[in-house]
């Protein structure tokens, strides 16, 4: 994981990204969330933001706090500046051990909200200017750190609520820019990573923030150097996302 501080710098910089392409590009469709326009996604994360805030605002480990659902009544983008505005607000005066119930099972403090937001954002940001065009590389720490909560905190639950689920062999993501890689397998709703490089159906090579991608679904095939069977890289995409 990161320090506080630095998953707070990386919203601050997302996010200015994401309301940047936004704007860009209004009316364009989302490719890499089918059947969404921008303005959707900045809807659903002015939403993700606004739930967070509350629970944040609550202060309480132990229950979720119920918000409405976030419809924007005006300018979409100004709305989530604003909201975006109150969540680093409150990430930013609050310490990083300070109370908030999360879904994870664990850690409920400011310090899981800050990092899932950051990672989240950084994501979404890829999707908005993926519609105007080119996305920019996210930073390579914050993407390898991206990996990890994918592999540990999503999949890894996602898997014990689809027990039927199967990757059909063993995937390898090597990083180019960092010493890091992964040796992972999905069989019958198990999961199993294990740190560094290992005998593997296919390996996948490429950067940081690519590879951060490809666990997102965001990232095809053709951005890695592949070797092996490139089915079990395809049945990636048909894990729980």
């Amino acid at each position: 994981m990161l320090s506080y501080s630095r998953y707070l710098e990386s919203l601050g910089q997302e996010g200015a990204l994401f309301s940047e392409a936004s704007r860009q590009s209004p009316l364009a469709s989302i490719t890499t969330c089918p059947g969404w326009q921008t303005r959707d996604l900045v809807q659903h994360l002015a939403g993700v933001y606004r739930f967070w805030s509350i629970q944040l605002l609550a202060g309480d480990e132990t229950m979720q706090t119920t918000v409405p659902t976030f419809m924007a009544h005006g300018d979409v983008n100004m709305e989530f500046d604003q909201i975006e505005f109150e969540l680093t607000r409150q990430l930013s005066s609050a310490s990083e051990d300070a109370p908030c119930w999360n879904w994870s099972g664990g850690d409920y403090t400011s310090g899981w909200v800050a990092r899932r937001m950051a990672l989240e954002t950084a994501i979404h940001r890829i999707d908005a200017q993926l519609a105007g065009g080119d996305a920019t590389p996210i930073d390579s720490d914050l993407s390898l750190d991206g990996i990890d909560e994918r592999l540990e905190v999503h999949l890894r639950l996602d898997l014990r609520e689809n027990p039927t689920v199967s990757l059909g062999g063993t995937i390898c993501l090597i990083c180019s820019d960092a010493d890091s890689a992964w040796t992972i397998s999905a069989e019958r709703g198990r999961l199993r990573v294990r740190d560094g490089r290992g005998p593997a159906s296919v390996a996948l090579v490429g950067s940081a923030s690519s590879l951060f991608q490809f666990v997102w679904n965001r990232a095809d095939l053709n951005c890695f150097q592949v070797t092996g069977d490139r089915s079990v890289a395809v049945n990636w995409t048909r894990l729980p996302c």
